[in-house]
């Protein structure tokens, strides 16, 4: 009997405290304490988003936007890459860049093969955000940088090596472009042809980049300068052209993903059609037209005329110049985008 009880009395204390636990019960409540809370911040570009959320338990009850920041900085202001512009606000203001970017005809080497004198490159700060300071004043002075090891890896090479050195460095054609940049794809060194390297700037100033390092560098991209092309020439205007007509005309790459053999087989289409052209039929196109320009085979046009600039698809053979020309010539090209 005793034990009856004792089940009874732990039921009794079970439902009591269910009891004192149910929905009939509930725990207690709060009056929310709503806040805007920054979940976006804006910028100059594009708004922002706030959000209504309660200080106490984090509900949140709907969003709003925040305008663009329309703050104007003081005309002709920049700034250091790691500081802010305008005090106090959160405007964004032109990064400051070096007052000289150019350090021409910096002596190299000078070569103690045959003794023809010194060998000199022009170094260009291609640097984008990158802050006042030119190259010379940054914690490493890299156009001294360059000159150093360039010298001492001519110096250690032997006869073959310092070949390479001579022809890449003879500016008799054109002078080697040493260009310094920020771009991140450029992980070391990237050649683009016979007188053209790029480093990159935080890799010159890497702690794991020392002279040896550094000297090895510039052996293997002399090695790779030494067996690509002279770049093209450039007009007046400074700007790359690939050839040039009989009657002067030069002939000009519009297109980036043109590759240079595609190039050299338009050129000799585009002289080739020239010099097929029936003169006694159609007269001559001299003076009627100032330039070439070659584009993508993909392109969708056959070619494009605006009066006086004739572009032609890279994969069209001479024939298709000479009708170009003939129709300049007699004054039957259309001008329009073909």
């Amino acid at each position: 009997m005793k034990n009856v009880f004792k089940v009874f009395a732990i039921l009794a204390i079970i439902g009591f405290f269910a009891a004192c636990s149910n929905g009939d019960n509930p725990p207690p409540t709060h009056t929310h304490e709503w806040e805007w809370v920054v979940t976006t911040a804006a910028t100059p570009d594009t708004d922002g988003v706030e959000t209504e959320t309660c200080k106490t338990c984090g509900q949140t009850n709907g969003t709003r936007p925040i305008p663009k920041i329309t703050c104007k900085c003081p005309e002709e202001t920049t700034h250091e890459p790691d500081e802010k512009c305008c005090e106090g606000k959160d405007c964004i203001c032109p990064i400051a860049e070096p007052t000289v970017k150019k350090f021409p005809k910096k002596e190299m080497f000078i070569d103690t093969q045959y003794n023809t004198g010194s060998y000199y490159v022009d170094i260009v700060d291609a640097r984008t955000k990158a802050g006042s300071k030119t190259l010379e004043q940054l914690d490493i002075n890299v156009v001294e940088q360059l000159q150093r090891v360039v010298a001492a890896a001519y110096t250690a090479s032997g006869n073959a090596a310092k070949g390479r050195f001579e022809n890449v460095f003879n500016e008799s054609v054109l002078r080697v472009v040493i260009t310094i940049d920020n771009d991140a794809t450029n992980t070391s060194y990237i050649t683009s042809n016979k007188k053209a390297v790029s480093f990159n700037i935080d890799y010159l100033l890497a702690e794991t980049t020392t002279d040896a390092v550094l000297q090895a560098a510039i052996s293997a991209a002399v090695t790779e300068m030494n067996g690509k092309p002279l770049p093209p020439p450039l007009d007046e205007n400074g700007v790359p052209y690939y050839g040039t007509l009989p009657n002067g005309i030069k002939i000009y790459k519009g297109d980036a993903s043109i590759t240079d053999a595609e190039m050299t087989t338009a050129v000799q289409n585009a002289i080739a059609g020239y010099n097929a052209i029936d003169t006694e039929a159609y007269g001559s196109p001299d003076g009627k037209f100032s330039k070439i320009v070659i584009f993508s085979s993909s392109d969708t046009k056959s070619y494009t005329w605006d009066g006086s600039v004739l572009g032609v698809r890279a994969n069209r053979n001479d024939s298709y110049f000479t009708g170009r020309f003939q129709s300049i010539a007699n004054g039957s090209i259309d001008l329009t985008t073909n």
